[in-house]
């Protein structure tokens, strides 16, 4: 059986893709990663290195200033590079706009548009 990585696009076996317990409430189940292997390794560094490279943790979000005690770390998932600290309803919403300009570019557009 075989799977497209999300982040390589590369037809790959099953095996090149990480099982991962789920754990939600009183469910129990078992997922296979969305990245092979070889990605989830390069995402984990670029990570890692992101990490080194970020100023110290603020206490505003970068993105809408409000305060928090638990910042995330926000960076570019192409170059790996530090954007700024996230509050969580920040990061999640740029990363499900598609963590992209464009993605949160259409969000404003039809706002603009609906509002």
């Amino acid at each position: 059986m075989h799977k497209k990585c999300n982040k390589c696009d590369t037809i790959k076996p099953l095996s090149s893709f990480r099982q991962c317990r789920l754990y939600r409430g009183m469910e129990q189940g078992e997922y296979t990663r969305s990245e092979c292997r070889s990605c989830e390794k390069r995402l984990a560094k670029q990570l890692a290195q992101a990490k080194i490279d970020a100023p110290p943790k603020t206490k505003k979000c970068c993105c809408c200033f409000s305060e928090s005690d638990h910042l995330v770390l926000d960076h570019d998932h192409e170059t790996g590079k530090f954007r700024g600290w996230l509050c969580r309803n920040c990061n999640q919403g740029i990363g499900k706009l598609g963590d992209n300009l464009q993605g949160v570019t259409k969000a404003v557009k039809y706002l603009i548009c609906r509002g």
